[in-house]
Parts: C-alpha cells; structure tokens; sequence
C-alpha cells in the first residue's frame, strides 16, 4: 500500500514540474506574499508628507523637520501645495501667513491653513497630531500634562505582519486544495484513474499519493511564506499546529471534491461554490460588514483563519491552537473518508 502510494506522489511530482502553470500557481503566492507584505509594512511606516508654504524662512520649518514623524517639502504657492495634495503627492499642505514668527512671538494667533484630502485617514490624522504639537512647541507653550505612555499587548508592526503573512498562508493552502482536486480529476479525465483502481481494488494509496504531493505543496509554500517574511524565528508551536491542521484540512477537502466530478468542466462551477460557501462568509465577516450570523464560526475555514492569523500575530494560546487543530483534523478525517467512499463509487462505475 505504501508503495502505491510513494509512486503515485512520484508520479505527481513530475507531473508538477512538467506543468509550468500548476508550478507557478504554487510558487506564485510565496514570492507576491514577500513583496506585498513589504510594500504594506513599508506604506505604513512611512512619515506623513507635508506640504509647507511660507512667504518667509521661519524657525518653524526646522523644528518639523526635526519631527521624525514628518517629512517636510516646501512648496512655493498655496495653489501648488494643493495640486500636490490633490494628486496624492503629499498628505498634507500647511500655508502659514508672511510674519509668522513675529505674530507668534508677539503671543498673537496667526491664521495658518492646512489643507487635507478628505479621504486621508489615519496619516492625515497623523500628521495633524504632530503638527499640533510642533505648533505648541513652536509658540512655547508648556503642554496641559506630562504623558506616562504605557503599551500593551503585541507590537503593532508583529501584528499587521501577522496579519497580512497569514492571509497569504492561507492562499498558498487554497493552491494546494486545487492542486489536488484537479490532479484527481484530470486522472479521470485521461482514464489513468480507471486503469490505476482496476489494477488495485483498494483506492487508499490512490488517495494517499495524492494527499503526500497536496502536503507537501501546501506545507512547504506556507513554510516559505512565514520564512520569506521573517516570521520563521517567531513561529512557535501554536502556529505549526494550527498550520499542520489546516493542511489536512485542505488536502482532505481537496480529495473529496477530486471525486465528486467526472471532468475539469464540471469542476470549475463546483469548485467556486466551495470557495463561496466556505472561505467568503468567513472574509465578509472579518471585514466587519457586519454580514452573516454565529453559524459562521462553526465552518471550518472560520477555524483556520481565525486560528491562523491569532498564531502568526502571537495572540493565540497553545490551548486553543490544540482545539482549533483537532477541529480541523476532524474536518480532514470525514473529508478522507468521504473521498474513500467517493473514489470506490467511481472504480465500481468504470468496473
């Protein structure tokens, strides 16, 4: 039985390595999960961009370039430092009055312009704070409070990291469901499978060989993921574990619809509504839309992603990364065996 099963994964492999798409497909989310995750973090991290007007050199321009929140640019006009926040070339754009030092020296209130996209979000709000502060600052007044700031919890950059690794986890998982499926189904399209069960009464090792080459596609692409975005070091128990049960989970799920249909025509409308009816309730919940009910957390994939961004985020108890993989590996089992039973109708129906 082992046997069978080793030469139908070797046969696979190649098949794999012969298949430039289906490669792709598996190396595809490993190397756009590097780069996207880089672009998130780097977008995030950047300082708000400002705009500065002002018809004088002022001691104020140095101080907010001494703010290392900010990055500021003059600008000669009011009309050019708006087009630049217009066009999104810079966050925001602060025109100050000509004798603004004077006037603030002499404890007047200048009337200062700021100008701000009104989709700007959280870097306008940003650089607003700093800008309100630089201000004080500026004019000398001693702050209402002294600030004691206290943080909590995990780094905000390890969980926005975890975050976004984890979606693409996820994807790489979801490769490796369709990797499976598909190569079960194209088996009967071309006939092989007929041949391999008329030879074999015992589907099993069939079924294993498939599920060997869908681990270790899914497995290794989630394992390059985590290492390709510095999170090989971080990963602890909790997310091999939950990793490990949402690899069966796919593989046995990707066996089963592997069975269910007689060629890859029929496959594309089934295996859409799989992904609609497991993984986009559990995306629509997660973007608080606010759609969906409590029957949500009962589906498998609400375990996996739930479980897998809480472990790559480092919020995720070892106690309840041990639940959520054995919810999972449960899910895999009654998968297994509804593809056995599956793959045994076939070989009865081409007997």
């Amino acid at each position: 039985m082992l046997a069978i099963a080793l030469a139908v994964a070797r046969k696979d492999l190649r098949d794999i390595f012969k298949n430039r798409a289906i490669l792709l497909s598996v190396l595809a989310p490993v190397i756009l999960s590097v780069v996207f995750v880089r672009i998130a973090e780097h977008a995030s991290n950047r300082p708000v961009r400002v705009a500065l007007v002002s018809a004088q050199a002022t001691t104020l321009q140095e101080r907010l370039r001494s703010v290392e929140a900010l990055k500021v640019t003059p600008h000669a006009s009011h009309d050019e430092a708006g087009h630049a926040v217009e066009i999104g070339e810079t966050d925001l754009a602060l025109v100050l009055p000509a004798s603004f030092d004077e006037a603030v020296a002499a404890r007047e209130t200048p009337l200062i312009t700021v100008i701000v996209r009104k989709d700007g979000g959280p870097m306008v709000a940003a650089g607003l704070a700093a800008l309100v502060e630089a201000l004080r600052g500026h004019a000398g007044q001693d702050p209402p409070v002294q600030v004691d700031l206290v943080t909590l919890g995990v780094d905000e950059k390890v969980v926005q990291r975890g975050r976004l690794v984890s979606a693409w986890v996820l994807f790489a998982l979801l490769i490796g469901f369709t990797v499976v499926a598909s190569s079960l189904i194209e088996e009967r399209e071309r006939g092989t499978l007929a041949a391999i069960l008329a030879m074999h009464a015992d589907a099993r090792p069939v079924l294993a060989g498939k599920a060997i080459i869908g681990f270790v596609v899914s497995a290794g692409a989630s394992a390059a993921i985590v290492a390709g975005n510095g999170l090989a070091t971080s990963v602890g128990m909790e997310s091999a574990t939950v990793l490990l049960g949402g690899v069966a989970f796919v593989v046995a799920l990707g066996l089963w619809m592997g069975t269910l249909f007689p060629n890859m025509a029929s496959a594309n409308a089934g295996l859409s509504a799989a992904f609609m009816v497991l993984f986009v309730p559990v995306y629509l919940a997660d973007l608080g839309s606010g759609w969906g009910g409590a029957w949500i957390a009962w589906l498998p994939s609400h375990t996996l992603m739930d479980g897998l961004r809480r472990a790559l985020q480092g919020d995720l108890p070892l106690a309840a990364a041990w639940s959520s993989t054995g919810l999972l590996t449960a899910w895999a089992l009654a998968f297994a065996v509804l593809a056995a039973m599956g793959l045994a109708r076939v070989g009865e129906a081409r007997a």
